[in-house]
Order: C-alpha cells, then structure tokens, then sequence
C-alpha cells in the first residue's frame, strides 16, 4: 500500500509532493509491482477466487479521501 499512500499523503498535503507528483509516483510504483507479481502469479488461481467483491467494499467507499466519483 506503500505506493498508493503516497497518492493519498500528497492529495492531503501530507508529503511535499503535489497531488500530481504523488499520482505520478503511485502509478509507477504500482506498475512496477503489478508487473512484478503478475509475472510470479503467471498460470495460478487467485486466493479470492477469479473475481474480486467490489460491492462488498462499497459501504466503505467514503471513508477513502480522495474518492472516485467518476467510477463509482
């Protein structure tokens, strides 16, 4: 989570970054990741199965300051 805090942090001026540096940053960092653990998950089934419960998730939505309302 490391690299999504930082997005979070400079979007409320946590960090002296501003809210375009820390997106830019979280996303390389991700990118890398994702990379990463998709090259090592390559041919294996997720622990949550093939589809992940995003409407579980919803009631918390609101408690993530930077929100989505465009995906929401």
């Amino acid at each position: 989570m490391d690299a999504v805090q930082i997005a979070v942090d400079s979007a409320l001026k946590r960090v002296p970054a501003t809210s375009d540096e820390g997106l830019r940053i979280a996303k390389e960092r991700l990118e890398r990741a994702y990379a990463w653990l998709e090259g090592k998950l390559a041919g294996r089934i997720w622990a949550a199965g093939a589809d992940f419960a995003v409407e579980e998730a919803r009631p918390y939505r609101a408690l993530f300051p930077l929100g989505a309302p465009d995906r929401d």
